[in-house]
Order: C-alpha cells, then sequence, then structure tokens
C-alpha cells in the first residue's frame, strides 16, 4: 500500500476554501448519506416516485446482467436497496440522462466513508498549495469547472448508461493535475506498507507520486479492466483538465511579462503583502533596502534603462536591488536560479537580511525546481528563525531543506541542528 500522507513545503496561508470544500463534503455525507442508509420500509416502496425509482434502478441491474436475473433475484436486491441507493439514482450524474444540477451535486456525494476519507486526504494534502496560487475564488471555480469536466469525460464513455457517478475525485483530480504543473518539485510523504517487514513514511517528488496516480491507478485499470466501479475515466479527465489549465495560465503568464505566474491576476484588487512564496499570483515579495544601512560609496537607485547584470557587476547594492525589481522581478529581465541565488548569498554576506529575505523568496517563486531550492529553503529558515523571530515558518523551510538535500550533506546537517536548537 503506497498512501500519500502530507506534503511540503506548505503556504503559511490557510486554506480556508480547501477547508470549506472539505466540511460541505463531510456535512454532506453525515446530515443526508448517513442517515439516508438505511433499508427502504413498506411506506417508501408504496410511494410511486419511489416505485418508479425503484423499477429503473432493477432495469438496469438486469442489464448490467445480460438479463439473467429471476424475480426471485429482484426480491433478494429489493431487501438490500437502501433509501440513500434511490437518492443517489436520483441525483448522481447519469450519462444517459443528463442535468445540470446532478451534474454540480453528484461532487459532493460519496459512495460510503471510506471513500470520502480517501477523497478529502487528496483534498487536504494538494489543494492548500493550488489555492495559495490561484486565490480562494479562482481556486473553487477551478475545482468545480475540472469536476464537471471529469464526469462529462465519463459521460463520453458511456453516453446511454444510467449507473450514477458520485464523488468529489473527479473535482480533486483537476486539483492534482494543477499541482502537478505548478508544484513538481514539491516533496510528497508517502505511507509504504508491504506488509509486517515494510512499513515507513518516504519523501518522493510529487511528479513522480502523481504521475503514479495518473498512470498507475489510473491509465492502466483504465485500459486494461473492462469493468470497475470506479470512474477511472473521470479522474483521468480530471487530472488532465486541471494540467491544461495550469499551463495555459503559465503559457499566458510568460507571454505578457508584466503579468507572470508571480504576479496578481485582473480579477484581484487588493495589494498583496505577503512574502509567502507560494501567495496567489502575487508579484515576487518586494525586495527592501534596508534603510538604516549607511549610503554605500557611489550608491545610487538604477536608472530604469540599466540592466540588474550590469548593475550586479559593478557590485552595487542599490543599484543592483533597484535593477532586480524593476526588471528581474516584473519579467523584462531573464536570469538563472544561480545567479539569483549568489545574488541573495552576496546580499546577506554583505548584512542586508532584508534584502536577502526578497531574493530567496523570489528564488521559492520562480525556480521551485532549482538546483541550489535545498540552500535557499535553509538560507531562509535561518533568517526566518534568527533574524526576523518566526520560528514556525522558519521550521517549514527547515524541514523542505532537510527533504530536497542528499542524505548527510552539510545542508541537511545544518538544518537538523537548527531544528534541535529551535
Amino acid at each position: 500500500m503506497f498512501l500519500p500522507i502530507g506534503d511540503s513545503p506548505n503556504p503559511r496561508s490557510i486554506p480556508w476554501m480547501t477547508r470549506a470544500l472539505i466540511a460541505a463534503n463531510v456535512l454532506v455525507f453525515f446530515f443526508v448519506s448517513a442517515p439516508m442508509n438505511r433499508e427502504l420500509t413498506q411506506d417508501d416502496v408504496k410511494n410511486p416516485t419511489v416505485e418508479h425509482t425503484l423499477q429503473e434502478m432493477w432495469d438496469v441491474q438486469k442489464e448490467h446482467f445480460g438479463g439473467r436475473l429471476s424475480r426471485s433475484d429482484q426480491a433478494q436486491w429489493l431487501q438490500s436497496v437502501t433509501r440513500y441507493d434511490v437518492f443517489v439514482f436520483e441525483h448522481g450524474y447519469q450519462p444517459g440522462r443528463p442535468s445540470w444540477i446532478d451534474l454540480l451535486l453528484c461532487m459532493f456525494l460519496h459512495a460510503n466513508l471510506l471513500h470520502l476519507i480517501g477523497n478529502m486526504l487528496f483534498l487536504w494534502i494538494f489543494g492548500d498549495n493550488v489555492e495559495a496560487r490561484l486565490g480562494r475564488l479562482p481556486y473553487l471555480i477551478c475545482y468545480l469547472v475540472t469536476g464537471a469536466v471529469a464526469t462529462l469525460a465519463f459521460s463520453s464513455l458511456a453516453k446511454e448508461s444510467l449507473t450514477p457517478l458520485v464523488g468529489a475525485s473527479g473535482a480533486i483530480s483537476g486539483v492534482l493535475g494543477f499541482y502537478y504543473v505548478w508544484f513538481p518539485g514539491n516533496i510528497v510523504r508517502v505511507f509504504v506498507w508491504l506488509g509486517w517487514w515494510m512499513m515507513d513514511v518516504i519523501p518522493i517528488a510529487a511528479r513522480w507520486v502523481l504521475f503514479f496516480y495518473l498512470v498507475i491507478d489510473n491509465l492502466l485499470p483504465f485500459l486494461l479492466l473492462k469493468e470497475s466501479s470506479v470512474a477511472y475515466g473521470a479522474h483521468i479527465g480530471g487530472f488532465v483538465a486541471g494540467a491544461i489549465l495550469a499551463f495555459l495560465l503559465r503559457k499566458v503568464a510568460h507571454e505578457k511579462p508584466v503579468f507572470d505566474v508571480h504576479q496578481r491576476p485582473p480579477w484581484a484588487h487588493r495589494p498583496v503583502r505577503s512574502r509567502d512564496p507560494w501567495a496567489r499570483f502575487s508579484p515576487a515579495p518586494e525586495v527592501v533596502v534596508d534603510r538604516d544601512s549607511p549610503e554605500e560609496p557611489g550608491g545610487r537607485f538604477a536608472p530604469p534603462e540599466e540592466s540588474f547584470g550590469a548593475a550586479l557587476g559593478r557590485k552595487d547594492r542599490r543599484s543592483a536591488v533597484d535593477a532586480f525589481r524593476r526588471r528581474v522581478v516584473t519579467g523584462l529581465e531573464q536570469t538563472t536560479s544561480r545567479q539569483v541565488y549568489e545574488f541573495g548569498e552576496w546580499l546577506l554576506g554583505g548584512g542586508h537580511p532584508g534584502d536577502a529575505h526578497g531574493v530567496f523568496s523570489f528564488y521559492l517563486q520562480r525556480f521551485p525546481t532549482g538546483t541550489e531550492i535545498a540552500s535557499v529553503h535553509l538560507q531562509m529558515g535561518l533568517l526566518l528563525a534568527r533574524v526576523f523571530g518566526k520560528k514556525v515558518a522558519a521550521r517549514e523551510h527547515l524541514l523542505s531543506a532537510i527533504d530536497l538535500s542528499g542524505p548527510g550533506s552539510a545542508v541537511q546537517e545544518t538544518a537538523r541542528a537548527v531544528l534541535q536548537q529551535m
């Protein structure tokens, strides 16, 4: 058994919309699904509406078994039907009888408690990063849109079927698609259980965990199994829809340097002051020049036309910081991950932690899979713990440094030592 149980790094912002979606699914299950999960009474069976629905359900059963069912089979089947089964048949999404209301409602219905727990676990693990990047309302819209696409993808494979589809897994697969494109270098903690001789939690890059989910858990069963109670087509459709949306947003960002993937979208009006590397399309954290530092000889703010590379080559801190903010952060000038990392190191070594924090935060946004990512997390952890006194945020960066660095490396040993001191 391979079960994801957590990921890192995580945004410092609270994922309110993810929590609201989880709460909505849980409430629907315990206040709608669970109370209806009981056998039908004689009064229920005599209800004309229920009687008609039961007949349709039985017709679906007979079709599924090729018509090889007797009246005794029908009587036995009727004893196992619950009120919730009838409700699901009426309000789950049926490809042969599509309804826009059911297309939305089916995302909040689950077959059983295990089905609910599995879906909510994945939403809890992967939803917060995507929400922080998108923003709450766009995240909700994308969740519902990818969920609808997932359901329609399933229905396109069973156009005349009246078997209802329920569950949030299609929408959650859409969230996973966003995560795969935007956070492939994040670390996912996976619980591995292969029996009493093998039980452990191992860190795996998100790209491989989600690749396993898409290909091994869904694509192969979809191609090999003729019949299944799992809607593999919906999972694949949702994942692909989320990945395409994430790719398009990133592509639009790259085509318009003044609105890159780290800037706020047109629908976000209020300014964001957060320096969180997962801030929702916010501008990369503003690099603040230490106002209490002495004026450097010859130091001046770079004119708009001066490049960051030229200012950095002159070793003029204030000019380089200003050019970095004006040209690199806005996308007017391209830099390598190594250049940004060395710039942050230079600022930190020169006694300018405010500037270094801004540069390292920008690195985490622009180069989430950069070769220096573990060292950047370490420096962020040291800055937040020792300079800014934010130990909770520092701990997340230090844990990320440990996860992303090689065993026994200097980065890992330093991060562990700092965590012990904290």
